[in-house]
Order: C-alpha cells, then sequence, then structure tokens
C-alpha cells in the first residue's frame, strides 16, 4: 500500500510540475435535434424481428437512451508525456443506445457523437454530428452504418464524407422481403452480412447470408 501511495504522489508531483498550461475550453456544441431525431428509439419498447424460419426475436434496451457528456479535442499544443499535455477542447454531448436478444446478447447499439475534419487554421475545421450503427449477429459482425446527420460549423470535405461511404451507402426507398421502407441506408460486412437502417424506424432487417435474415414487424 506504502508502494501504490508513493507511485502516485510521485506521479502527482510530475504532473502539477509540467511544462505545459492548463486545457483552453473553446466553447459548447450540443447535438442537433435533427441529429437526436435520426435514432428514432425511447429505449423502453420491444423490437420484434422475425427470421426466414417464421421465428420472432425480441430485442430490448437494459439500459434505455443515454446522454452523455463528452469532450471533442481539436489540437494539443503542448505534448510533454501522458500526464503533462495541453488540449484544446470543446465540451460536447454523445447518445447511445444498445438493444439485446433474450439471452443478454448484445445486438447492435447505436452511437450519437460530433466530430470535426482537421484544417489548419482552427477556425476552418469542419464540424459535425456523427451517427454509427454497429451490430453483430451469432458472434458475427454484420454491418456498420455511417451517418452524418448535420453539418454544424463550415461544410464537411467531400474527401471525407467519401470515407463513410465505404461503410454504407443510401439505397433510398426500397421494397425489404416485401415490406416498403423508405429512406434506406445499408452496411455491409464485406461477406455477404448486412444491415438495413432508417432515421424512422431504426433497424429494419439483417441479412446474415443469402438465404438467412432477419425483417422488422409492426
Amino acid at each position: 500500500m506504502k508502494l501504490k501511495a508513493t507511485i502516485f504522489l510521485s506521479m502527482l508531483l510530475l504532473y502539477s510540475c509540467g511544462k505545459c498550461d492548463k486545457d483552453v475550453l473553446l466553447g459548447e456544441i450540443q447535438l442537433a435535434e435533427a441529429s437526436r431525431q435520426s435514432i428514432p428509439y425511447s429505449g423502453t419498447e420491444i423490437l420484434v424481428f422475425e427470421d426466414n424460419h417464421g421465428v420472432q426475436h425480441r430485442l430490448t434496451s437494459m439500459k434505455g437512451r443515454e446522454l452523455l457528456q463528452s469532450k471533442m479535442i481539436v489540437r494539443t499544443p503542448c505534448d510533454e508525456g501522458f500526464f503533462d499535455k495541453q488540449h484544446l477542447y470543446y465540451d460536447t454531448q454523445r447518445e447511445q443506445i444498445a438493444f439485446f436478444d433474450s439471452s443478454g446478447i448484445q445486438i447492435f447499439y447505436i452511437d450519437l457523437v460530433t466530430q470535426f475534419e482537421d484544417a489548419a487554421d482552427l477556425d476552418d475545421i469542419a464540424v459535425y454530428d456523427f451517427l454509427l450503427v454497429d451490430s453483430s449477429l451469432k458472434g458475427n459482425f454484420n454491418g456498420r452504418i455511417e451517418i452524418i446527420t448535420s453539418e454544424r460549423q463550415n461544410r464537411v470535405s467531400d474527401f471525407h464524407k467519401n470515407q463513410f461511404w465505404n461503410q454504407s451507402v443510401a439505397l433510398g426507398d426500397t421494397t425489404l422481403f416485401g415490406r416498403k421502407f423508405e429512406d434506406v441506408y445499408i452496411g455491409t460486412s464485406g461477406d455477404n452480412r448486412s444491415i438495413f437502417y432508417n432515421k424512422k424506424k431504426g433497424i429494419l432487417a439483417f441479412v446474415l447470408d443469402e438465404n438467412e435474415f432477419w425483417v422488422l414487424t409492426e
């Protein structure tokens, strides 16, 4: 115990005698309301999916929809080691929700955050809200959706946006397993596994292979 206390005090002393100045708060950016509406779940609902065999799968959220406080670091003007850094940052928000099957296994989660595209001039960085939907069925990654939901400051370059389209594609209005959906996005895993999502209903379907799928029921 004495050794741990000595190490802690030594680290604290090193930190307090650091060369870097204190972190600088540049401002506060809350998630845009339009971005928050991209998550259609309250966290109290039961999602029912039917598979290709007619078996129903019920998903629920254990913690519900969580709104958390976060930091977006845009510059580190001083870096003298792990305990001695100076950051320029924004206070931001993060919204998360995850759904699990009846066995307590996580099937998908959603993460809504504020991110930025860097630029040489601090005033020119592009700030945007970003939605991530990630899924896993039967122990395998099943696809990812990545969407810029709102551009908050300056314009995000086409080059930066194209990095997200490598993971997901906007299909528009489409029919999935006999049901029509509007403004659909598809995310794939590269091995015939995929997920479908829209901002009105959330996850619409999972495709596990060319013969196996889950589709959202009413």
